[in-house]
């Protein structure tokens, strides 16, 4: 079987789905130039795998796609458009930050991530989905941009310790509940704003 550093050639465009899903023995992974998109469950529970290299010319991370590898830290390229459900569930990153491409959030994307501290999430990004961070952290700060549209009222279910949120968004369309009960602007939707998430992952 693979082991050690994986190098997936970039005249491989799409990594197929479940292609090395569970090989423990790869312990770091380079994603060529060339390769677009990284399948479902690609590298589902690679649990040995500490490192991954991301293409720019990656578009695609798939619903899954890195669920249980070890990393720790990880850039995703600008490029990317869409980040499936779970695709980053039960790593092991201590930050990440969500480029302006990506649309939404999906459901379960970063939950479990039990080590996540710091999360930016770029001005372009309009949708944070279902469980996006469910007993993520403990997560110290995360940025919430003017673009974003819709936060679900169980975005964050179950963060227990998430210390300042950073919040410049005007929701035109949101679920009312999460918006009245989790998002506190003070009235004003100006200037950013520091709040604080309770033990039920809602604004306080």
């Amino acid at each position: 079987g693979v082991s050690g550093e994986l190098v997936i050639p970039g005249n491989i465009t799409v990594l197929s789905q479940r292609a090395f899903s569970a090989c423990h023995k790869i312990t770091s992974v380079i994603i060529s130039e060339g390769v677009k998109e990284i399948g479902k469950a690609s590298f589902y529970n690679c649990n040995y795998s500490t490192s991954i290299q991301l293409s720019t010319s990656l578009e695609i991370i798939g619903d899954n796609a890195l669920n249980g590898m070890a990393i720790s830290s990880i850039t995703i390229p600008s490029g990317v458009t869409f980040l499936g459900k779970s695709a980053f569930a039960r790593t092991k990153l201590v930050s990440v930050t969500v480029p302006s491409n990506v649309k939404r959030i999906s459901e379960n994307c970063f939950s479990h991530c039990k080590e996540l501290k710091t999360v930016i999430i770029e001005n372009g990004v309009e949708y944070i989905e279902s469980r996006a961070f469910f007993s993520a952290g403990p997560i110290e700060s995360i940025v919430i941009p003017e673009s974003m549209v819709e936060i679900t009222y169980d975005a964050f279910e179950d963060v227990k310790t998430i210390n300042n949120v950073f919040f410049n968004a005007i929701c035109y369309e949101y679920d009312q509940y999460s918006y009245d009960d989790n998002i506190n602007t003070n009235g004003n939707q100006d200037e950013n704003y520091v709040v604080t998430i309770n033990p039920y992952g809602r604004f306080a």
